[in-house]
């Protein structure tokens, strides 16, 4: 199993990690010069940035690690990017280090507001997705309003500067919004049963120009069959909600996404069953939340 040293090797011209000929293989495998014995190589926030995905997508990985390589990436005068605080983020989330989370969450704000690095929709989305797993939905509903307003932001400015301009786009305010997080959104949305919220996200999304995909669509139709089930518990006449997955699919099919097993099941399951029998047969107890108004 691959593990972090504590040192970024240096590489020789070939881009290739320079290894020292004068030493034997070590249980079968080489032992590397250290970068400080190099004086005209020195590892950028690139080099550590690749060895940090490593370690977040290393399912046996610490935050130890991650926090050892970054330290000596400070210790070496190397500044971090967006992407540096990026990967530390996520691999805090994904390892459910909420302490180190909070902790890396505020350094990037810091950061952000003093313009050393900036904080992308992949930044948004990883907040967004870490305190919906802590459930912090104050945290969840601040970082979504800020994240769609800075999406907005971007995308008038965009307009502002005209299609001779797009190849500036890093320099507008705000953020560019992409599908991972505007996905992010609506499925949060649809977890909490914001059936409202998450119809008007999905049309937001499409405002912007981003084009809707199965992971889009997947937690919305499952989000509208638990409404349905709600509504007919509660003795509530659940049409409204089957026209909204009509709805949901023909704009579904006017962008060309192709339903999966699991779309077309809760379609099915929304649309397709409408007798007394099926309803008794959903149940008629209280014990769910009804969608939001």
């Amino acid at each position: 199993m691959w593990r972090y040293s504590g040192t970024i090797q240096p590489v020789d011209e070939r881009g290739q990690i320079a290894i020292d000929k004068t030493t034997a293989d070590i249980d079968g495998k080489r032992a590397f010069h250290r970068s400080d014995h190099y004086s005209s190589w020195r590892p950028s926030a690139y080099h550590y940035n690749v060895v940090l995905d490593v370690i977040n997508h290393d399912l046996t990985s610490t935050i130890d690690e991650m926090v050892q390589l970054y330290r000596d990436m400070k210790a070496r005068g190397v500044r971090e990017d967006t992407i540096t605080l990026n990967t530390i983020l996520n691999g805090c989330r994904r390892l459910g280090d909420w302490a180190s989370f909070i902790s890396v969450e505020k350094q990037m704000c810091r950061l952000d507001e003093a313009g050393v690095t900036r904080m992308d929709a992949h930044s948004w989305s990883t907040l967004i997705q870490g305190y919906k797993e802590m459930r912090d939905w104050e945290s969840v509903d601040r970082y979504t309003a800020r994240a769609t307003s800075a999406c907005h932001e971007w995308f008038s400015a965009q307009r502002k500067k005209g299609a001779e301009d797009e190849k500036e786009e890093a320099e507008s305010s705000g953020i560019k919004p992409t599908v991972q997080l505007w996905s992010t959104i609506i499925a949060t949305y649809a977890d909490r049963n914001m059936v409202p919220q998450m119809l008007a996200a999905r049309r937001v999304m499409s405002g912007l120009g981003l084009r809707a995909t199965a992971y889009v669509y997947g937690p919305m139709f499952a989000a509208l069959h638990k409404a349905r089930q709600t509504l007919v518990r509660k003795g509530r006449d659940p049409v409204p909600v089957m026209r909204l997955a009509l709805s949901e699919y023909e704009a579904m099919q006017s962008e060309g996404v192709e339903p999966n097993e699991v779309i077309l099941t809760n379609i099915m399951l929304t649309i397709g069953f409408g007798s007394k029998d099926q309803r008794q047969s959903e149940g008629t107890g209280d014990n769910r939340e009804t969608p939001d108004e």
